[in-house]
């Protein structure tokens, strides 16, 4: 495994992708069922401060996490926590964990129809950053929802760094 890591880093770069897209595009059922659900996706938002704001990260598993204020909890009406990053005494985020199972989330069922709804009216447009890659690891280029504009971007070490033991 470390072999593999050395020769992705200092060969061709460990790939990733940055784009830019409304947050509610990320649960078109194209983008679910076509990429989510069928490869190993990480992405995170960018550019909004997680302990006080609404952010989200789509996880391998497949997953949704995200952190929100108050407001946007009561509007979910969801199961979620206090954010570690949150003042003991009064938490102003919460974490959200929401599995992107076909079985569970789909357009229809109330869980993607609320977050959905949350994503268009209290979630703003954020740039993301993730990568995705099959079941072997092989990096894949995701076909992005409507309205997303992408671009690939490489992380090249040089060829003198070594990796640490």
């Amino acid at each position: 495994e470390r072999e593999r890591l050395v020769e992705l880093v200092q060969g061709e770069g460990m790939r990733y992708v940055t784009f830019n897209a409304p947050p509610s595009a990320l649960l078109e059922q194209s983008f679910l069922t076509g990429v989510v659900q069928k490869h190993r996706v990480t992405l995170l938002s960018t550019d909004t401060p997680c302990d006080h704001s609404n952010t989200l990260a789509l996880l391998p598993g497949p997953r949704l996490v995200m952190s929100v204020d108050e407001e946007t909890r009561e509007r979910l009406g969801l199961e979620c926590s206090p954010c570690p990053l949150s003042h003991r005494g009064a938490p102003h985020c919460y974490l959200v964990n929401i599995p992107l199972l076909p079985s569970l989330f789909h357009p229809g069922t109330p869980l993607y129809e609320r977050v959905q709804l949350a994503f268009a009216e209290r979630v703003a447009s954020s740039p993301f950053v993730g990568v995705c890659t099959d079941t072997a690891g092989r990096y894949v280029w995701p076909t992005f929802p409507r309205g997303a504009s992408a671009r690939e971007e490489r992380v090249v070490a040089p060829s003198v760094y070594t990796l640490p033991r």
